[in-house]
């Protein structure tokens, strides 16, 4: 079972971590930080974290954006940059078939977060 986790930005630009809720139409994630406080955030900057982190252990949100250094033969050395987004049955490349895991596996790990 995998961590279940959203990230979202408050009204004064604050990034915060931890369970999500609408409730009357106010958007509010709870940090997990033992206070139980609940922080108003825009709906629009939420996303879930996926399960996976990156090269340097950072954890990895739906909408980041991703670089990935190609192992590929043809295009060894290439830096690219990736944005992750739900797909139908899994977490994949925006405008690709492929899954967050074939980017891992392409280049061989080497991935990070840029934001």
């Amino acid at each position: 079972m995998r961590e279940i986790e959203f990230k979202g930005r408050t009204k004064n630009g604050t990034i915060v971590y931890g369970y999500y809720c609408e409730e009357d139409g106010i958007h509010k994630i709870l940090v997990k930080d033992g206070k139980n406080l609940w922080f108003e955030v825009d709906p629009e900057s939420v996303c879930q974290y996926i399960g996976m982190r990156d090269k340097n252990g950072i954890k990895i949100y739906d909408r980041d954006n991703l670089a990935g250094v190609s192992a590929n033969e043809f295009s060894l050395g290439n830096v690219v940059t990736y944005k992750v987004m739900w797909g139908v049955d899994n977490w994949h490349i925006k405008d690709t078939y492929f899954s967050i895991q074939e980017l891992f596996n392409f280049c061989n790990g080497n991935v990070s977060v840029l934001n």
